[in-house]
């Protein structure tokens, strides 16, 4: 799901490794740019003018970002968000795991989150994380602290550096580990709130015009969709429940369907304009590839993560200049894929044209002539079923966490979502997936699904197909629970038989609750894996 930290001193100096010298003037050719230093920086400028703006009391990097430094590293079984909530309480050492949520530096981080979140997403009111790109604009203490996005010299904005990128993969472990922390002691609603927050937060960064911010961000929030049904359905199989239905109540009234802003979600349109900036570095106006800067700077941005493959990076694009697009064929597919993707994001997911190839697919993808085009951009499809997935998650959350707060008052499960209208959500949600406009599905295991020849029960056993390398899943289920999902992407509901978790191009429905976390995490406790 999110990418695997890396948290390991940055060597700044340039000159610690043998290959230094050589590094060095391939970075130095790099930076011979035919384009005057004031003509590259329009399009960083243009970029920041992306960023949302809010003055400094209402910027959530300003408070975020300098307490960064001080992160200690999480213990090492703690490896990303998603190993954090799968494991819970159940963490091996997870005593350790609570002393490093529990010290100082992450005590710090983890309630700065009540201030950066106090509002909410309220567009007047609410937290910005409002970092511009490139050092000038940063400010000289995230600079020093090396919390800030590096552009290089030339400012190039496809060779960006997310220097606090890691760290902030580090603190949502943390906040997940919080949640495990405060689940354990007895206090449900505190961790379902501290993992609100942390989804408050994530969406603020979704509004980045970045792709890898945006993609990170959204991954993100998806994860806090899943772990707030999870840290409630633990609850609902405990055998006294912790969680109170009025403050239930509450949060699914403030998460409303307009909460989140999600049509607010842009595309990357700040990687779009990186791909105009690089066509201006390494092709010549009206031209072919510039033979001086196209090798070294496609190497600077191939090398972005990867510093010691800039030499053979730089002799491969050297090679491939020869066969490169030119300037009017580079400029046209650009508008033509932005032109593409800006049409299908603003669509209806039912639109005739979405089932239509992309011009991704049929003109950029794979083409090594338009090379200067797609690097860096091959995750941004990915954004489209992504965005689904977190629309249709909020809905199934809130129905889920319906259901179970009418469940804790009522001490029987309800025999429909209706049943949770008015008293917990002002209507059943409509299901993003569902092109006539179906409800959020519901059913209870052995009393609504279907019975032998003699009206007898009959087992229950839903099968979950989740995104590698997550492992398939069987799990039956009785009359002491209830399911929701979604029709999922074939719009076909088939009573959470199969559960494909919106995969695309794959046929099966959307499984919210019993939460595809929960269930793993139970098959680990079966196994032995966990204790």
């Amino acid at each position: 799901m999110c990418p695997r930290p890396r948290f390991a001193p940055r060597l700044r100096p340039m000159f610690r490794h043998p290959c230094a010298c050589v590094l060095m003037s391939v970075a130095l050719a790099a930076a011979t740019v035919v384009t005057s230093p004031a003509h590259a920086d329009e399009f960083v400028n243009r970029v920041n003018a992306l960023v949302r703006k809010a003055k400094d009391d209402k910027r959530s990097d300003l408070v975020l970002l300098p307490l960064l430094p001080a992160l200690q590293p999480p213990p090492s079984v703690l490896r990303d968000q998603y190993q954090a909530a799968l494991f819970g309480r159940h963490a091996p050492n997870w005593t350790e795991c609570v002393a490093w949520a529990q010290a100082e530096p992450q005590k710090k981080i983890i309630e700065s989150f009540t201030k950066i979140t106090e509002d909410g997403l309220d567009p007047q009111k609410g937290f910005v994380f409002g970092l511009p790109y490139g050092a000038d604009l940063a400010g000289p203490e995230l600079v020093t602290k090396e919390m800030y996005v590096e552009l290089g010299d030339p400012p190039t904005l496809a060779a960006a550096k997310f220097l606090y990128m890691d760290e902030l993969e580090i603190v949502g472990i943390l906040m997940h580990v919080e949640s495990s922390r405060l689940a354990a002691d007895g206090d449900i609603m505190g961790a379902i709130d501290n993992m609100r927050r942390w989804l408050v937060f994530t969406r603020q960064m979704a509004d980045r015009p970045m792709l890898r911010e945006k993609k990170w961000a959204m991954e993100s929030m998806l994860a806090a969709f899943e772990r707030i049904c999870d840290l409630a359905y633990v609850d609902f199989r405990a055998e006294q429940h912790k969680t109170e239905p009025s403050k239930l109540r509450d949060l699914i009234n403030s998460a409303g369907e307009r909460s989140l802003y999600l049509d607010r979600i842009k595309l990357p349109e700040g990687d779009f304009i990186a791909r105009e900036q690089l066509i201006s570095r390494v092709i010549t106006e009206k031209g072919g590839p510039n033979p001086e800067t196209f090798a070294p700077t496609m190497a600077r941005i191939g090398a972005v993560d990867r510093p010691l493959r800039l030499f053979s990076s730089a002799a491969h694009w050297d090679q491939a200049r020869i066969l490169h697009a030119g300037w009017y064929d580079c400029n046209d597919s650009l508008k033509g894929l932005v032109s593409d993707w800006q049409r299908r994001w603003s669509l209806p997911p039912f639109d005739n044209y979405q089932a239509t190839r992309s011009f991704w697919e049929v003109r950029v993808r794979n083409r090594p002539r338009l090379a200067v085009i797609s690097i860096g951009l091959e995750d941004v499809p990915s954004l489209f079923p992504l965005r689904r997935h977190i629309d249709a998650y909020q809905a199934g959350a809130r129905m889920s966490l319906a259901a179970y707060a009418y469940f804790l008052r009522e001490k029987t499960i309800p025999i429909s979502l209706s049943a949770i209208t008015p008293a917990y959500s002002r209507r059943v949600d409509i299901d993003p997936y569902s092109s006539r406009g179906r409800d959020i599905q519901y059913f209870r295991p052995e009393i609504d699904t279907p019975k032998d020849d003699r009206g007898n029960p009959k087992p229950f056993e839903l099968k979950l197909f989740p995104l590698p390398p997550r492992p398939e899943l069987r799990v039956r289920l009785d009359s002491t629970h209830f399911v929701v999902y979604s029709v999922g992407p074939d719009d076909k509901p088939d009573l959470a038989l199969d559960c494909t978790q919106g995969q695309p191009g794959k046929s099966g429905d959307y499984l919210f609750w019993p939460p595809e976390l929960a269930l793993e995490r139970q098959r680990l406790l079966d196994s032995g894996e966990l204790k």
